[in-house]
């Protein structure tokens, strides 16, 4: 050995004479580890496909109404905040509070739910109400159709496209354009 005037000393090796060898870390842990990760990855994609897979279908919201349409079916108390209106007579069932049955295609009961307040309208506030209006505004599963039950008025089906866009109304009673129809014909 001899110091350089670059530095500490520095081995000398004859001509011939082999390099000591250079040790080489294992790398075992960095494998291991690459494995690891793409087992957990592969789970996880997994997990996830088999929840989409197999997760119920998203809630709807239905909304929609039901009318009644015959101004002697309903009577209205426009002194109320808001105004409001109820079934009498022959539809005295249809009130704030009925019950309101949905079913799906398969014909199991999915939502159950009740009337909300009745809304009179038709015409201007100083003239007698035309018909009478009940929301509805419940959650149902996926299906290809529904049958809506106000009552025991009997279902009304409806296309799930229809229930997506906010269409389900049901109209009870005739109105007074039809009944005049009705009589000039």
């Amino acid at each position: 050995m001899h110091d350089s005037p670059h530095g500490p000393a520095t081995p000398e090796f004859r001509h011939g004479t082999p390099a000591p060898p250079v040790r080489r870390r294992k790398r075992r842990g960095a494998r291991q580890t690459t494995i690891g990760l793409a087992i957990g990855a592969a789970a996880t994609l997994t997990a996830i496909a088999g929840y989409l897979l197999l997760r119920p279908d998203p809630q709807l919201s239905l909304i929609g109404s039901v009318r009644l349409s015959s101004p002697d079916a309903f009577e209205a108390d426009r002194n109320t905040s808001p105004p409001a209106c109820r079934g009498t007579g022959g539809y005295d069932d249809i009130t704030e509070g009925a019950q309101v049955t949905v079913y799906d295609s398969a014909g199991k009961i999915v939502a159950t739910d009740q009337l909300g307040a009745g809304t009179p309208g038709g015409q201007a506030l100083d003239l007698p109400p035309s018909n009478c209006t009940f929301p509805i505004t419940m959650k149902v599963p996926g299906s290809d159709f529904y049958a809506v039950e106000v009552s025991h008025r009997g279902k009304v089906t409806f296309s799930r496209a229809q229930v997506e866009s906010g269409d389900v109304a049901l109209t009870i009673g005739r109105s007074r354009a039809s009944r005049r129809s009705k009589e000039a014909g």
